[in-house]
């Protein structure tokens, strides 16, 4: 039976004897390596937290007559001191430009905020950092918020939240046409995208609409109640989404949604049907429009999607591994579906 006097005791014992997880033993090292050796302070956290590692070895611990619960209340001879508020909590702050990040350690938000790339680790300093952006501010947000409930917020990030919600009851992370005193204004605009929709004058017709949804913009909620006014659900919605779904049988439906977003070209591309019925198809519906109409092979084709300023893709609702690069130059893709039921003779 080993009788253990501090926890600086249990700690070399824990490092020396046991299996100790990759986090855990690492954390250990820490405590032995820059506090322990060198008779250095240790914080409220980082005492909190070793008493809660001692607690998971319990069996570990038995094998050697001692039980966790007791050992892991043994005192230190180590100084304890406070933690800085920053570290008892999850702490976002902009300093000199860079976005800064200090957070208490939990195994599952190290992993995930890892894996999104979005900030860099200082070591020395013990905390993440990035440049300041606007994205970056959401994506870390988002990260942080799974993790921690309790998140503090420096009065510049704040500002920038509290800005954001004056305009709308979104908060506009993503590029977002709002309205405000009667006036129109995209929120959340970065340099690319302000330069790409430099010359679309921003006004509320179902064209401007769809232009602006096939550069990834949005509409907010209270412009969606004044527009739903002035035009039917259904033709906002078809306007105001990238992603469109259509009867396949309703051809004069489909040309007269063409014809208000003002489509200049659209490509009829499918996987099953025929050349015959594919290129009967796109035949009819050239009745109702007077812009080109292309049939093919979606499998591969040439889209010559650059050359217009509104342009769609017609395919069917069941080629969800349609991912030619068309999609990405066109302005809108209309998924085909048949709701027609099946007679069964």
């Amino acid at each position: 039976m080993h009788r253990l006097i501090n926890a600086e005791e249990l700690l070399d014992l824990m490092l020396s004897h046991l299996s100790l997880s990759r986090y855990d033993q690492k954390f250990f090292y820490n405590l032995q390596l820059q506090n322990v050796l060198p008779r250095k302070p240790i914080t409220t956290n980082q005492a909190a937290l070793f008493t809660k590692v001692v607690k998971k070895y319990n069996r570990q611990l038995a094998l050697f007559k001692l039980d966790a619960d007791q050992v892991a209340e043994l005192p230190w001879t180590l100084k304890i001191i406070q933690s800085s508020p920053e570290y008892t909590h999850a702490h976002i702050s902009i300093e000199n430009d860079q976005l800064i990040l200090r957070s208490p350690f939990r195994q599952a938000f190290v992993q995930d905020f890892r894996d999104k790339s979005v900030m860099i680790w200082d070591r020395e300093n013990r905390y993440y950092h990035t440049e300041f952006g606007l994205y970056k501010l959401k994506a870390i947000l988002n990260s942080v918020m799974k993790h921690y409930q309790d998140i503090k917020l420096c009065p510049a990030v704040q500002k920038i939240i509290d800005d954001i919600s004056i305009y709308d009851e979104e908060s506009c992370w993503d590029p977002t046409l709002t309205i405000c005193n009667n006036n129109l204004y995209i929120f959340n605009l970065n340099e690319s995208l302000a330069s790409a929709i430099r010359n679309i004058e921003l006004n509320t017709e179902l064209s401007t609409l769809a232009l602006l949804a096939s550069y990834g913009i949005g509409v907010s909620e209270s412009l969606k109640k004044e527009l739903q006014k002035i035009y039917s659900i259904e033709d906002l919605t078809f306007a105001i989404n990238r992603q469109a779904i259509h009867e396949v049988s309703d051809i004069a439906g489909l040309a007269d949604k063409l014809k208000k977003i003002e489509c200049e070209y659209a490509l009829h591309a499918t996987i099953h049907q025929s050349s015959e019925t594919r290129d009967e198809y796109h035949k009819l519906l050239a009745q109702y429009v007077d812009f080109p109409i292309q049939s093919t092979n979606m499998r591969k084709f040439d889209y010559p999607a650059k050359q217009f300023k509104m342009s769609v893709i017609l395919k069917p609702m069941s080629a969800y591994s349609f991912t030619s690069a068309g999609c990405f130059f066109a302005g809108k893709i209309i998924n085909l579906v048949n709701s027609n039921p099946i007679e069964i003779k």
